[in-house]
């Protein structure tokens, strides 16, 4: 994955998840009785980093290379059509039919060629982004597995480890706090490693974040 793909990627879910994990705080009681204070079990996930090896993982980065290829390739065959254009050009004198013929079909290939590189840039972008959607989903889906097969009752996203801020913009590092709305928990409760493992995502190792 690219490093500008990755930061979209880290910033666009550490934004949504961080906002969806404190809605469901503030959406919480605020008093509630004895009872349900002692059923409650809380977990915590690094649903953000699972989720960001999962599209690391070969399955997925396979995949993008083969599109991102297919896009290349389409844009090489036009880039090569313009070059021969610009070579007919060089070989006619100027001022004539014939080299005015080859300007206006440069113009219109190069137009063309400008217009594939948008469309490739935004398949690529679609491309990407439902990989995001589906590898999310799937650890969402996995993450509320785990919890209930070990009896929690919550389970909450929160980014794990040491709390190291790796970003070098104010915006990266407000994302990276707010990725992290659980500061302190009980570590046997953090399901973050059984789940990568269950997932056999414990190779894959995340790019870090550029200085």
């Amino acid at each position: 994955m690219k490093t500008a793909e990755r930061i979209v990627l880290y910033t666009g879910l550490a934004l949504s998840l961080s906002l969806a994990a404190g809605y469901q705080w503030m959406a919480s009681p605020a008093v509630a009785s004895s009872a349900r204070v002692a059923d409650t079990r809380i977990a915590t996930i690094d649903i953000l980093g699972i989720t960001e090896k999962m599209i690391l993982s070969e399955k997925y980065l396979s995949a993008r290379n083969t599109n991102t290829a297919s896009q290349n390739k389409m844009l090489e065959d036009l880039s090569k059509g313009l070059q021969d254009v610009i070579a007919r050009a060089g070989a006619t004198q100027e001022n004539t039919p014939e080299r005015r013929a080859l300007e206006q079909e440069f113009n219109s290939k190069q137009e063309e060629l400008r217009r594939a590189q948008a469309q490739a840039q935004a398949q690529i972008e679609q491309f990407n982004t439902l990989q995001v959607a589906e590898c999310y989903r799937a650890v969402i889906t996995a993450a509320n597995r785990l919890g209930a097969e070990l009896g929690y009752t919550h389970v909450i996203s929160t980014r794990t480890g040491e709390p190291t801020i790796r970003s070098n913009n104010v915006a990266g590092a407000v994302q990276e706090i707010l990725a992290r709305p659980v500061v302190l928990g009980p570590l046997g409760d953090d399901l973050t490693e059984r789940l990568t493992r269950q997932l056999g995502l414990e190779n894959v190792v995340a790019q870090p974040v550029p200085a």
